[in-house]
């Protein structure tokens, strides 16, 4: 028997060149998907087959491609949550000129940021650390000063600034051709398996970003893979709807046509965790008559979607007064919902 479910209306080498037009970073638009993933709890399970394996290089490859700016590559190295002195080292930047304005933009933060009190404290403060005695050259001695990736992190270190702060004004000021760029986001990708990134939060990452070939290819692996125990399935959506199902648990989602805003198309999964299966808050008199469906659709559905999914119960159990409740979770903590009132047969 299934049930049908109305779920609520609620994601040749070329050298870089100087620009002087800031570019904004290019955030995915479900970056949640990243920020509150149950895939944290992985970083202690020391067997990757349960997360899907160790990626392959094809597959890394495959999600390095669509990195083609500069911008996109520093939250691309976000998301797989390495820090920012790593992704700072993971670019190679083209000559000492290009670094020495990045260091002079960075001491001109710090100077703006200086209460009008306190600067020429700061500032002979500084001018000491670098042996440096002439005022009025100072800060561009300062800039000059710095010879490598590793003396900016260190000037980092002096002015109380983040490197995040570099990760910008390199985002500004530097652009390079989208081969370059997928090299950096390919070292980043192998320096986050080396820390004991899986397929799993790889396949994450990748439909976050909306790398949809990808996703993909990801996602038909971890199928294929006879380790990965939890059952998955993908399908593609977009504005004209789509479908997933998983035939041999006779489960389907059905999201209408509509129900995705107009550009928008992803690659969407399904997944029936068998370890870890979350804890379902059921009160008195439940019972838990379904297995637990994790999606990895974030986006707010503009029309209701239709889920279809086999139960452990006949109609000889139920009762006039029988319901059907279907718990659900977006990000932290759960929340409850009555979506029909009764069961019927398939």
């Amino acid at each position: 028997m299934t049930s049908p479910v109305k779920s609520p209306a609620p994601s040749p080498v070329t050298s870089p060149a100087i620009t002087s037009k800031p570019s904004d970073p290019l955030e995915p638009e479900d970056m949640d998907i990243i920020t509150t993933s149950d895939t944290e709890r992985y970083a202690i399970i020391d067997d990757l087959d349960q997360c899907g394996g160790t990626p392959s290089t094809e597959e890394l490859c495959s999600v390095a491609l669509p990195v083609k700016s500069l911008p996109l590559a520093c939250s691309f190295g976000k998301a797989l949550r390495l820090n920012d002195d790593l992704i700072i080292g993971f670019i190679d930047l083209p000559s000492s000129s290009v670094l020495h304005k990045i260091a002079r933009q960075l001491v001109d933060i710090w100077w703006n940021g200086l209460k009008e009190g306190e600067i020429e404290d700061k500032f002979d403060e500084l001018l000491s650390e670098f042996n440096i005695t002439d005022v009025k050259t100072g800060l561009e001695e300062i800039s000059k000063a710095i010879g490598s990736k590793t003396d900016l992190l260190d000037l980092c270190h002096r002015l109380d600034v983040k490197p995040s702060v570099v990760l910008k004004i390199m985002s500004t000021f530097v652009t390079f051709p989208p081969h370059i760029i997928g090299r950096i986001a390919l070292k980043m990708l192998k320096e986050w398996v080396h820390q004991g990134g899986a397929k799993e939060r790889l396949l994450e990452v990748a439909q976050a970003f909306r790398f949809n070939d990808a996703a993909v290819k990801i996602a038909e692996a971890m199928k294929c893979q006879p380790s990965y125990m939890p059952f998955i399935s993908h399908g593609i959506i977009d504005p004209k709807g789509g479908e997933l199902t998983f035939d041999e648990l006779d489960i389907t989602v059905s999201i209408p046509e509509g129900a995705i805003p107009k550009g928008m198309r992803s690659v969407v999964t399904l997944r029936i965790p068998t370890h870890d299966t979350p804890t379902i808050p059921v009160r008195e008199g439940e019972v838990v008559i379904t297995p637990v469906v994790e999606g990895s659709l974030t986006q707010e559905l503009l029309k209701p979607a239709t889920v279809v999914i086999s139960h452990c119960t006949n109609h000889r159990e139920l009762t006039e007064d029988s319901s059907v409740i279907l718990y659900t979770r977006t990000g932290p903590g759960t929340k409850l919902s009555t979506y029909f009132d009764s069961v019927l047969s398939k």
